[in-house]
């Protein structure tokens, strides 16, 4: 198999470069062009690593080249931080590697796969982030609740409503309002 080098890099470049991107608008970062192409090219570098015959090795190599990628991308703002945009890295990347894989036909010449991913990628991100940023605000909101109800002490998730604000009269305690069916009540 024919492989050009020049190409892998510049497609490695333009993909690496569309992930972080999408992972910085995911995690609600402001984006900074230069340090995503300086983190971008030493993303596409990892090209080279095709060369390793290691697979441990290469994913070692590929996990720290990942990591220094963020960190040039959005400095050290803790351990916590960081796995958390690797994680985002990751899992955008898995999205597009499946549907890399769905093109990936033995219909399509390696020229127009070329010229699909570079088109399509872009298309693929920005659905992708939607999603998961839309995912990201809904879970946020959802907390574990306990509450005591004649004696007994029930553990839900619950939404949690901003625009509540209903109080008790007296006392001028907040209220929550509840329905379940596991709870035995009179209204």
């Amino acid at each position: 198999m024919l492989v050009y080098l020049d190409l892998l890099f510049i497609l490695n470049y333009w993909i690496d470069f569309l992930l972080l991107i999408t992972t910085n608008i995911v995690m609600k970062y402001n984006i900074n062009y230069f340090r995503t192409f300086i983190s971008s090219v030493i993303g596409a570098l990892s090209t080279f690593l095709v060369f390793i015959d290691n697979d441990y090795i290469l994913l070692l190599l590929k996990i720290i080249i990942c990591i220094v990628m963020q960190l040039i991308m959005n400095g050290y703002k803790g351990i916590k931080t960081l796995f958390e945009n690797v994680l985002y890295f990751y899992l955008i990347s898995i999205i597009l590697a499946g549907t890399m894989y769905l093109i990936n036909e033995d219909s399509f010449k390696m020229r127009e796969r070329f010229i699909i991913l570079l088109f399509v990628t872009p298309i693929i991100l920005y659905l992708s982030q939607k999603k998961i940023k839309k995912l990201n605000n809904y879970y946020k909101d959802i907390y574990k609740v306990k509450i005591k109800y004649h004696g007994k002490e029930y553990t839900f998730n619950a939404f949690v409503d901003t625009g509540n604000i209903l109080y008790d009269q007296y006392k001028k305690r907040p209220i929550s309002l509840v329905y379940n069916k596991k709870i035995k009540y009179d209204y």
